[in-house]
């Protein structure tokens, strides 16, 4: 098997109208991209460029400029993981292949007031909303600005401001989406996403800044219906090969198809949990906050004090991703990785998954993610 090493990334970043402005992408990335940041794409390993016009983006690559997915391929299961390694040679027109798209948000910075919804409020039944979407009350009205438009449909919805520190989890068939409530509010997540669609060995990792309105209110279809529709040449199935999202309404007013007429039979009406209760444990010198575990993957927080330090071991023995939020740490193995700045993203691969040691430079605050088998 090839000599394996962590791999670090280059974050690609993207346009989006409800992204963060320049000023705020100082403050808190000690950077200016971009006139309304709205993505920074942090981990990837699928191919080609995402979006299009001034909202494309290349995949992410290594700080070495080389794609990950090739070094990836040559790497095998020493980097996925023996329950992984499948993917190395599935087949492109193998419905297999795709995937929903189940999401874990962690809300990292907050200033103001953002809203998060999350699923429909418990008394609306799948009649209301065929009529709301009959008569066209998620179509913004001609006299309504954005924030008058979210604060008449978020009646029907289940709503929480967020605060820093929380969790969600956006399963299949939930309904999600977050607001800005006003021009001096903003929030960043850091969002991590079970890969999806063609040319995608890992789960992908970015940031959502959200300052300027909202993203869409969307749902994700399961993996069996995404196979489902791919399998039976369904209508949706270019948009469910490329990215299964589906856009109920945009909260910036904008001239994009939204997928209205189909989105019922996607949403799972019990699907409306808000943040998450973490489990907590603390040892010398550190804490570790796990956000939340299921069966798609685990997301944990780790703070280490200065000179502490804390042996991360893979509950697969698969791939782990890694962001650095805060401080600076090394990464010990058989070698050493410096990890240093707000936007150092990492991946560990399987066969090193429980060599790793962190040891804390500086305070420092790292999340991870860990795809699990199923």
């Amino acid at each position: 098997m090839p000599k394996v090493a962590p791999l670090l990334f280059t974050p690609n970043y993207r346009y989006k109208p409800w992204g963060i402005p320049r000023h705020v992408q100082s403050e808190v990335f000690r950077t200016e991209v971009m006139d309304f940041l709205g993505e920074v794409f942090l981990i990837g390993t699928y191919a080609g460029k995402v979006g299009s016009g001034s909202e494309e983006v290349s995949a992410p690559h290594l700080q070495s400029g080389e794609a990950a997915g090739g070094i990836i391929r040559e790497w095998g299961s020493g980097y996925l993981g023996k329950p992984f390694s499948q993917r190395l040679w599935v087949r492109s027109d193998n419905p297999l292949l795709y995937h929903g798209k189940p999401e874990a948000w962690y809300v990292w910075k907050v200033k103001g007031n953002v809203e998060m919804v999350h699923g429909f409020d418990p008394a609306v039944r799948p009649s209301d909303i065929e009529g709301m979407i009959r008569d066209d009350f998620f179509v913004h009205g001609t006299h309504e600005n954005e924030y008058s438009f979210y604060h008449r449909i978020r009646q029907v919805f289940r709503t929480t401001k967020l605060q820093e520190g929380q969790a969600f989890y956006n399963q299949p068939g939930k309904i999600h989406t977050m607001m800005s409530l006003d021009g001096d509010s903003h929030a960043i997540i850091l969002e991590t996403q079970k890969g999806y669609g063609e040319g995608s060995l890992t789960m992908t990792t970015k940031f959502l800044c959200v300052g300027t309105y909202g993203l869409s209110v969307q749902v994700h279809p399961s993996t069996e219906q995404v196979r489902d529709v791919i399998t039976h040449d369904g209508k949706l199935k270019g948009l469910f090969m490329n990215d299964p999202t589906l856009r109920l309404c945009d909260l910036v007013r904008s001239n994009r198809q939204t997928h209205a007429g189909d989105f019922l039979q996607y949403v799972d009406l019990s699907a409306n949990d808000g943040a998450l209760t973490p489990f907590e444990e603390r040892g010398d010198g550190w804490q570790r906050r796990e956000l939340l575990f299921n069966h798609n993957f685990s997301v944990n927080v780790i703070d280490i004090d200065t000179g502490a330090t804390f042996p991360y071991k893979s509950d697969h023995h698969c791939y782990v991703h890694g962001v650095l939020l805060d401080g600076e740490a090394l990464l010990r193995y058989n070698g050493s990785t410096q990890l240093h700045g707000v936007i150092t993203s990492f991946s560990i691969p399987a066969a090193l998954s429980d060599k790793i040691v962190l040891e804390g430079t500086k305070k420092a605050t790292i999340a991870f993610f860990e795809e699990n088998p199923n």
